[in-house]
C-alpha cells in the first residue's frame, strides 16, 4: 500500500513536471525512475531507502573528472560515479566542453 502510494507521487511529478523543467540527473537511470523501480520490485522501505542514497548523490554539488582515460563523478558526500553510470547528457557536455 505504502509503495503505491510513493509509486502515485512519482508519476505525479513524471505528468506535471515537463522534462525541459526537470533537473538532469548526474546517473544514468533517473532518480525518479530508481526509486520508482524499487518501490515497484522491492516494497516501500527498500524504495524510500533509494530516495535518500540519491538525494544524497545526486545535487549540483559534484566534480567531473577524467581518471586513466575514464571520466568519473566524484559526488559532494565522496560517492564515485563510473563512466557507465554517469547521465549521457553530462558525459556529452563534459566531452565537448573545452
Amino acid at each position: 500500500m505504502l509503495a503505491a502510494i510513493g509509486k502515485y507521487f512519482i508519476q505525479r511529478y513524471w505528468r506535471n513536471t515537463p522534462e525541459s523543467e526537470r533537473r538532469v540527473c548526474i546517473h544514468k537511470i533517473s532518480c525518479s525512475r530508481a526509486v520508482y523501480e524499487n518501490l515497484d520490485n522491492h516494497g516501500f522501505w527498500v524504495g524510500v531507502k533509494s530516495y535518500f542514497q540519491r538525494r544524497k548523490t545526486c545535487n549540483e554539488n559534484y566534480k567531473i573528472k577524467l581518471v586513466d582515460g575514464k571520466i568519473i563523478i566524484k559526488t559532494k558526500y565522496g560517492s564515485i560515479l563510473n563512466e557507465n553510470d554517469i547521465n549521457p547528457i553530462i558525459l556529452k557536455e563534459f566531452k565537448t566542453s573545452p
